[in-house]
């Protein structure tokens, strides 16, 4: 075997073309940005030449170190960036880095990568073990190959040492040749092969630059083994000759299919097309700037990105579901040319020569030259290029250059364009065929009592929508071959309807008018069907069984983020009208079939519903009516479940009567065990009939739980009778009233939101705590000096956690002999994060304290002031709401103590170290004044006022702190020692902080709030001292440790002696 094939070369090749539309308008790429998905948390591989990780779209996209091939030695190939450009290019076009500006970014701008380097020099030819290097990396699903060799085993032709097209008929579909090939262990596809059959890793290929009309030998591998469906082909589109009209059609030139790209025999099956002429990406030379480039190594990792922000959207897809999802969605509203040319380069050195193909796409080969002339006159339009230096009509060229091997051919446009154009914004809307070309004998179950081919989707506990419509497609022989490996040929040519099987936890929305025939089964977690925004969808053609662990949910559609987990996220839209959702066939019922969810929806059932003894029908009802099913007829088994669920907003002082309009079901309801569905805020009784429901108001509603906020519960009660209640408030109440009790409880806990209260205890805190340490200063310190102190707090409360940083500047002066002055000026931020809600406080506080030595005491007094600004974001639990507000608040403080200064040895003398031991007791009383601003939040479900309020507190302290200082004989370091403290504080009033609130959106609504702090508190700390004559370093710890809350504090000081 010539060493010419087993040479793995780069595809792209240069143009003077310039765009008009540009690839991302051609693939919908900003319509899928727009919707907010770039690729964010995706890591994908790419395998080629090197990567310029320094260059500013790339450095913060790879992820670890690139490998790259090594020589005998173990020594990795180093890149010359002046030739080792490709990489880079195609990474940046895949996942390069949105920088702000005009440069260009990639597809998933928000993606990463591993590098993996598979071209060294003729020294480092030892390739890394691509296998070893991904197998445990379970989040990379995809891997872009923009590479390949001159091999094309679906038409026999390969290139020669002489890099001549020459036919081998020998290797013509020969399946184990391929294999071999493919398999060899010194190739790069025997780990990529390896891994699609372990975990099924994507593997998308550049079909190649040849203008063969099938792709090279690494793209077509899963033509020889149909067990890999992980696997993509991708040629190349000139976008400048590509139009779209106002209906979304794309009419294509003839040259709007790059000349170079390879064409897809024995590869439609997997395979797609993509913008790939004058792609502007990274350029390696160089760290910011860019470059064209074009070929099929251009479009493969467009599609790679793309695939990046399918993942993102839909986490719980494989590397096949990946390719199920692009190649299913991909574009095939498209007018395909009459023909197209295609261009190959053969030979080398003087003897290079183009030679030309006709391609005619879905219809014959002319029978004349002067037909074909005309063909190609009319795609280039008198075309003249300057070729060897001369001037000359571009179809004379073509038509005396025409391949001895493949003048003209006509093919299928499947075979140019494979299943479609990629079409981003298509495929986050999910998959949109159920293809038994894409599947295996393992997906053939005998259900129903038919064979069927299932699709199956396991969402993993992640909520997801499918909004295409779904349709199937029946195995095409023409698209396989006959004699590959692990082939379903045999069975699956017999199977004429595919369904689909939901599995797992988690939430798979289908939203769209879904044909395919066979049955729909729900194994677990939930399937809802819903209607799309403008009301169209909603249907399913096929029979539905609902196994035991899994749940039908029929209502309207919501705003579902793809990344909510909780199962119970579908049902957080109450619907501000009655839905209807189609089912064509049967619906069989084994496990729970929810019907209207947290509003009123129809389900018709086009055949017969049968319901097993222990399964549920869940039928939403409130005053204005309830959720129906409606069948053409029942078989209910008797003691099967029927639940009555209520989503009644108002409440009623008085008792209502509700009548259900159950349709022919009511016929049914002597098979059914009824019941209804236990509420936090209802009391249900039955007529004997089951037709109609007695509801009235429990007594204390919303304050019916321990801790309850009783005038809180009088405002929701009052704006739960309200005659006139705005929607938004109709739905929440709605759902507040159906809640299970648990959720029912945390939904009011959320709403009695006294947050801003404990950020006031808080803000006090720090402001009570800087006086303290003011007071701390006067007691260690004895000589003028100035300090910066740099400081961390964390607080550890039963009730929230936070932390604060903060930075002092503080003083400490003679006045006169007898009397210290102590100030300081302070910054503090502190972030306090709790259940329902975070706070973000910036505090600036200035003050100071005199001490006076009277002898036998020393009084101690001072003052400080201090503002804040808060920022305040809320939560309402199960709910979108997000209140927030901005509010200030004003603090003064006052202090008085008196302390003694005992020395317990003013010269404790070893060695040359002297020292002196002080313990200086006290006692001091503060009064703290603070006034919090009114705080408006912004307008929101559920947004209080809270009204302006004047706190008070009073607190006494006693403690002691002990003093230890060192100095040397030669008075080098009298700075140096340490002090430790205790304290205990008793708060004497303000203890308790009150704050009186109302709802935004209703008046009179007025209700209270309080917070209750902890009486006492100790502080204790400790602080080690090293210094020379002038400077000191101090490490500061202390604890303020009280019933409820314990705040840690760790600082630094660095202090300058006068």
């Amino acid at each position: 075997m010539c060493l010419f094939k087993r040479a793995w070369v780069l595809f792209f090749v240069f143009t003077l073309k310039l765009f008009a539309l540009s690839p991302f308008e051609l693939h919908n790429v900003n319509e899928a940005h727009q919707s907010g998905i770039t690729g964010n948390g995706v890591h994908i591989s790419i395998l080629d030449d090197a990567f310029n990780i320094t260059h500013q779209s790339l450095k913060d996209r790879i992820l670890g170190s690139v490998a790259y091939p090594s020589d005998q030695n173990g020594q990795s190939y180093t890149p010359n960036f002046l030739i080792d450009t490709h990489g880079s290019h195609v990474a940046g076009i895949a996942l390069g880095s949105r920088l702000g500006g005009s440069e260009p970014y990639g597809a998933a701008y928000n993606a990463s990568f591993y590098g993996v380097g598979i071209f060294g020099d003729n020294t480092h030819t030892n390739l890394p073990d691509i296998y070893n290097i991904l197998k445990n990396k379970g989040e990379v699903k995809i891997v872009n190959n923009s590479w390949g060799s001159n091999i094309y085993p679906v038409v026999g032709l390969e290139y020669d040492l002489n890099k001549n097209l020459v036919q081998n008929t020998s290797i013509i579909d020969d399946a184990n040749y391929a294999m071999k090939e493919l398999t060899n262990p010194l190739a790069p596809t025997s780990g990529l092969y390896k891994l699609a059959q372990e975990r099924k890793l994507l593997s998308i290929f550049a079909a190649g630059n040849e203008g063969v009309l099938s792709p090279n030998i690494q793209s077509v591998l899963p033509r020889y083994d149909e067990s890999i469906r992980s696997w993509l082909a991708v040629g190349a589109l000139d976008s400048e000759y590509i139009t779209r009209q106002a209906d979304g059609k794309l009419i294509i030139d003839g040259k709007g299919v790059a000349d170079f790209s390879n064409g897809f025999k024995g590869a439609v099956n997997f395979s797609l097309t993509a913008a790939g002429v004058k792609i502007n990406s990274v350029d390696a030379n160089t760290n910011n700037s860019y470059t064209l480039k074009q070929g099929t190594s251009m479009a493969a990792p467009l599609v790679s990105g793309v695939a990046a922000l399918v993942q993102e959207k839909f986490p719980f897809l494989n590397g096949a579901q990946i390719a199920d999802v692009l190649l299913s969605t991909a574009n095939k509203d498209y007018q395909a040319p009459k023909m197209v040319v295609k261009s190959i380069g053969e030979g080398s050195g003087a003897s290079v020569k183009t030679t030309y193909t006709l391609v005619y796409i879905d219809q014959a080969v002319p029978a004349t030259d002067a037909e074909k002339r005309a063909d190609v006159d009319a795609l280039y339009n008198g075309l003249a290029l300057n070729i060897g230096g001369v001037l000359q009509n571009y179809t004379d060229y073509i038509m005396n250059n025409l391949n001895t091997t493949q003048a003209a051919q006509q093919v299928s446009k499947e075979e140019i364009f494979g299943q479609g154009i990629l079409d981003a914004q298509k495929a986050l809307q999910g998959l949109s065929i159920l293809d038994t070309n894409r599947l295996n004998l393992k997906d053939i179950q005998t259900h129903n009592n038919k064979q069927q081919a299932f699709y199956t989707l396991d969402t993993q506990g992640y909520t997801a929508e499918f909004s295409n419509d779904i349709s199937q497609k029946t195995w095409d022989s023409n698209l396989h071959l006959s004699s590959a490996l692990n082939s379903p040929a045999a069975q699956m040519q017999n199977i004429t309807e595919v369904g689909l099987i939901k599995e797992g936890q988690g939430s798979l929305i289908l939203s769209g008018t879904n044909s395919y025939q066979g049955d729909t089964i729900v194994r677990g977690g939930i399937l809802a069907l819903y209607k799309r925004n403008d009301g169209s969808g909603g249907s399913l053609q096929s029979s539905v069984f609902v196994e035991q662990g899994g749940t039908l949910f029929v209502g309207e559609r919501s705003d579902l983020n793809a990344d909510i987990k909780r199962l119970a996220s579908i049902f957080s839209k109450a619907m501000p009208s009655t839905s209807s959702v189609v089912l064509n066939q049967n619906l069989h019922n084994n496990g729970l079939l929810d019907i209207g969810g947290n509003g009123l929806a129809v389900l018709e059932v086009k055949g017969a519903y049968t319901q097993a003894s222990l399964a549920t029908l869940r039928l939403s009802f409130n005053t204005s009516g309830n959720s129906l099913l409606k069948a053409n007829n029942y078989n209910i088994a008797q003691g099967a479940s029927l639940v009555y669920a209520p989503i009644i907003a108002q409440i009623s002082p008085s008792a209502q009567n509700i009548a259900l309009n159950l349709g022919d079901l009511k016929n049914s309801l002597s098979q059914f065990n009824v019941s209804v569905a236990n509420s936090s805020v209802f009391d249900f009784t039955l007529s004997p009939d089951k037709l109609v429901l007695n509801a009235s108001t429990k007594a204390n509603v919303y304050a019916n739980y321990e801790g309850a906020n009783a005038s809180l519960a009088r405002a929701l009660r009052a704006m739960a009778m309200s005659g006139t209640l705005p929607a938004s408030y109709t739905q929440f109440f709605g759902e507040l009233n159906a809640m299970a009790n648990n959720d029912y409880v945390k939904t009011l806990e959320s709403i009695d939101n006294n947050d801003h209260l404990k950020n006031t205890a808080r803000i006090r805190r720090i402001q009570e705590r800087l006086g303290f340490e003011n007071i701390l200063l006067l007691l260690q310190e004895n000589s003028e000096q100035i300090s910066l102190n740099p400081s961390y707090t964390y607080v550890d409360d039963e009730s929230y956690d936070g932390y604060g940083v903060g930075s002092k500047l503080e003083a400490l002066k003679y006045v006169d002999e007898r009397t210290f002055l102590a100030g300081f000026l302070n910054y503090a931020y502190n972030y306090s994060d709790f259940e329902n809600s975070y706070i973000k406080a910036h505090l600036l506080s200035t003050g100071f304290t005199f001490k006076s030595d009277l002898d036998f005491v020393n009084v101690v007094s001072g003052v400080s002031l201090g503002f804040a600004r808060n920022q305040l974001r809320r939560n309402i639990y199960n709910q979108d709401s997000r209140p927030k507000a901005s509010y200030n608040n004003l603090l003064s403080s006052f202090h008085a103590g008196i302390s003694k200064d005992l020395l317990l040895d003013e010269k404790l003398s070893f060695a040359l170290i002297d020292s002196t031991l002080k313990l200086s007791p006290m006692i001091y009383g503060a009064y703290t004044f603070m006034y919090q601003d009114e705080i408006k939040e912004n307008k929101a479900l559920l947004s209080v006022n809270h009204k302006n309020k004047n706190y008070h507190s009073l607190s006494m302290s006693v403690g002691t702190n002990l003093s230890y200082t060192l100095s040397d004989a030669y008075d080098l370091n009298p700075s140096s020692g340490f002090n430790l403290f205790a304290f205990y504080e008793q708060r004497l009033l303000g203890n308790v902080l009150k704050n009186s609130a109302s709802f935004y959106d209703f008046t009179g609504s007025n209700f209270n709030l309080k917070h209750k702090l902890d009486k006492s508190l100790i502080r204790i700390g400790a602080n080690v001292r090293l210094g020379t004559d002038k400077t000191s370093f101090l490490l500061g710890f202390d604890d303020e440790i009280s019933k409820n809350s314990n705040n840690i504090n760790f600082n630094i000081k660095a202090q300058y002696q006068f």
